[in-house]
């Protein structure tokens, strides 16, 4: 049998080797200044165009004008971001990666961008939501959430972990479910039923970089082991403790998904929501709000995200 080779005459059982791999992943989760200012940079150019998006959606614009409204924002071409853009109006901002962008305007009343920018291969990764009227429940539920992003933002630090952030995060989605009367229950009955989950089917965040769901976060060591997954919540994508100069996003999500909601209305805890409440919100689809943080080795969390808005406001 010949073994196959590349262009370098290596043969294919030394082709990238796990223990190089690994080595690689697990050094590369804390960032060096010059990549931290890439995430930095990336996170400037893309906020004129959350507001380029933002503007375009106050107008009526449809999905697909959105989006386009986004990368003339940015002065980048879709090929250029560093993954598609998510642009979900009314009901589409409960499709977690709702990329399928429609052509038609609709009646706007809510809407969600996720969407980031990509510079010198690095990329930054924000999420808004925002309500066409800002006297509504929903705007005050995505009022709501902000205050909510923010304070498990602060959460963060180093030997801090992500799979406990994310569960507080998840008692934190609760309470602000019972503030606006979705859920009659207590937030730690809410999520130890697992119905908190149904609104919030996903992780907190992820690490970030070169890589828009950045190599080494499940990584032990650097020689390839595993840390042991959480039970309850198995899919989480970042598991190691955080250490100094990591960059992470923390993106909390609450959603009226109907699909979720459907097994919800025919399980044992039907009783414990309000579902005139959630026929009032589904419309609206969701809200996530996602900003950049690095974690520095002087115990400083700097939010990337906010800064970056912070400038143009």
């Amino acid at each position: 049998m010949i073994n196959e080779t590349n262009a370098l005459g290596t043969v294919a059982e030394n082709w990238n080797t796990l223990a190089v791999l690994h080595q690689i992943d697990y050094q590369r989760r804390g960032k060096t200044a010059y990549e931290q200012e890439c995430v930095r940079e990336a996170n400037r150019r893309a906020v004129p165009a959350h507001r380029a998006a933002q503007r375009a959606f106050m107008g009526g614009a449809s999905e697909v004008q959105i989006a386009a409204a986004y990368l003339a924002g940015c002065d980048c071409r879709e090929n250029e971001m560093p993954y598609g853009i998510i642009a979900g109006v009314n009901e589409h901002a409960a499709v977690l990666h709702h990329h399928n962008l429609f052509k038609q305007p609709q009646t706007p009343r809510s809407f969600l961008i996720d969407a980031g920018v990509e510079v010198y291969g690095y990329a930054s990764d924000i999420t808004r939501t925002y309500a066409y009227d800002p006297g509504c429940d929903f705007a005050a539920m995505i009022e709501a959430m902000d205050r909510t992003q923010l304070a498990l933002c602060a959460e963060g630090g180093i030997g801090k972990s992500p799979v406990d952030i994310h569960v507080l995060s998840q008692h934190k989605i609760a309470e602000v479910l019972i503030e606006f009367d979705v859920l009659q229950l207590s937030a730690e009955e809410a999520v130890a039923k697992d119905i908190a989950g149904s609104f919030y089917p996903h992780g907190l965040g992820h690490h970030l970089g070169c890589n828009v769901h950045d190599k080494g976060s499940q990584l032990a060591n650097a020689q390839g082991a595993i840390l042991p997954r959480s039970e309850k919540y198995p899919k989480l994508r970042s598991g190691a403790k955080m250490v100094a100069n990591q960059i992470h996003t923390v993106e909390p999500g609450l959603y009226f998904i109907p699909v979720l909601l459907d097994k919800l209305k025919s399980g044992k805890h039907a009783k414990a929501i309000n579902w005139s409440r959630i026929d009032e919100f589904v419309p609206y689809g969701g809200i996530r709000i996602e900003d950049n943080i690095v974690v520095h080795a002087n115990g400083v969390l700097e939010n990337l995200t906010r800064d970056a808005f912070q400038r143009i406001n």
